[in-house]
């Protein structure tokens, strides 16, 4: 399944198909996070939090005005 189909299942509801986002996504949000704090636990812990966000955000991605790894970053940022 490609990245586009998969948001747009995510987006109407299947929340089990937010695992592939957050394996494919992962590990680039933990080494913003960590190069943004310095502590691997801190960083482990607000990585999981960041998740929680971008899932609850989701529904604001229009892919016709963004990319989506600038929405991975920039709910990491907030």
């Amino acid at each position: 399944m490609d990245e586009k189909s998969v948001i747009r299942e995510v987006k109407n509801g299947n929340s089990e198909s937010f695992k592939i986002i957050y394996d494919k996504y992962y590990l680039k949000v933990h080494n913003y996070i960590l190069g943004r704090l310095g502590k691997k636990v801190d960083a482990e812990d607000l990585t999981q939090v960041a998740f929680v966000k971008i899932y609850k955000n989701m529904k604001n991605f229009d892919e016709r005005r963004g990319i989506f790894n600038n929405f991975i970053i920039s709910n990491c940022k907030q």
